[in-house]
């Protein structure tokens, strides 16, 4: 959900403004393709290892990952929120 921001948020107030032509693409899609190839091996790198280790984490709520950098689960998930990340396939 936090990447839907990337699309939404240059599409409002545009990219980054800069004088050596960094971040030129207009979208997260045409970005992707000025990203060089060993750079895209450490995205995917991190993204498995972040996977990995989230995937064997058993006896844990549907929804909780650990990421809650705002507090909202301080009292524990909802378990109608819990049911709808079963739902959804998260």
């Amino acid at each position: 959900m936090l990447a839907t921001l990337g699309f939404i948020v240059p599409e409002l107030i545009g990219t980054w403004p800069n004088d050596k032509g960094l971040f030129d693409a207009s979208n997260p899609i045409t970005a992707l393709a000025t990203v060089p190839a060993l750079g895209l091996l450490q995205i995917v790198g991190v993204i498995y290892l972040i996977e990995s280790r989230s995937s064997s984490a058993g006896g844990r709520v549907p929804g909780d990952l650990g990421f809650d950098p705002l507090g909202l689960s301080a009292k524990g998930i909802d378990e109608k929120y819990a049911l709808a990340e079963l739902k959804n396939g998260r």
